[in-house]
């Protein structure tokens, strides 16, 4: 759930521009039916929304967007430690190494059973190196709501960084995080593969 910046060896970043763009206008074209992704920027600061419908129930969604084993199973480019978690918030730690560069972002993510709503805000971002530009704020949510027989996911995040995203920076953010978002929707689809759990077990569990 981190933004994603350029690695970036010159060569090949022309390549990457042509690709991120490509995906914005599918992830565009998919949100007019309601589902899929958008993207907008403003200067330095850019914000992302998917939406995706899913059979499963309710409480089952929460604890995907909320717990800390599922945030395992479906976010991939960075290694994750959970640093502290109570019973319905946790702080979680994004490391990732690039060639030029390492990030570490720390998110506080709570749980809103009430709202339906899973929200995560930035607490701190260090980079070490050269190439990437540092996150001043970062915040967003995941909203659970009803639609008919179906339930629908809606992730908003909105970021800000230290400089005015460029257009190689921008390419790269909407590939990285149109990525992200196709793992998120394949770990749902795989979640509703699995047998159905019984009635009284379907509650977001306490992070370990």
């Amino acid at each position: 759930m981190k933004p994603h910046f350029q690695q970036a060896l010159p060569r090949v970043l022309a390549l990457v521009a042509v690709i991120g763009l490509t995906a914005r206008a599918t992830c565009s074209a998919e949100a007019a039916t309601g589902v899929g992704s958008t993207f907008t920027k403003d200067g330095a600061t850019y914000t992302a929304r998917h939406v995706l419908h899913s059979s499963l129930q309710t409480a089952d969604l929460l604890s995907i967007c909320f717990d800390f084993k599922h945030l395992q199973g479906f976010y991939h480019e960075s290694e994750l430690k959970l640093l502290k978690a109570g019973p319905e918030w946790q702080t979680v730690e994004y490391r990732t190494d690039y060639k030029v560069c390492t990030s570490s972002a720390t998110y506080k993510k709570t749980l809103d059973r009430a709202h339906n709503t899973v929200r995560f805000t930035l607490l701190d971002h260090q980079v070490s190196g050269w190439g990437m530009p540092v996150m001043t704020a970062s915040a967003g949510s995941f909203v659970i709501s009803n639609n008919d027989k179906l339930r629908t996911i809606t992730y908003d995040q909105s970021v800000t960084l230290t400089h005015e995203i460029g257009v190689l920076d921008w390419a790269m953010i909407q590939r990285k995080t149109t990525g992200f978002f196709a793992d998120f929707d394949a770990y749902v689809r795989q979640q509703e593969a699995l047998p159905a759990k019984p009635a009284a077990s379907q509650k977001p569990a306490t992070p370990p």
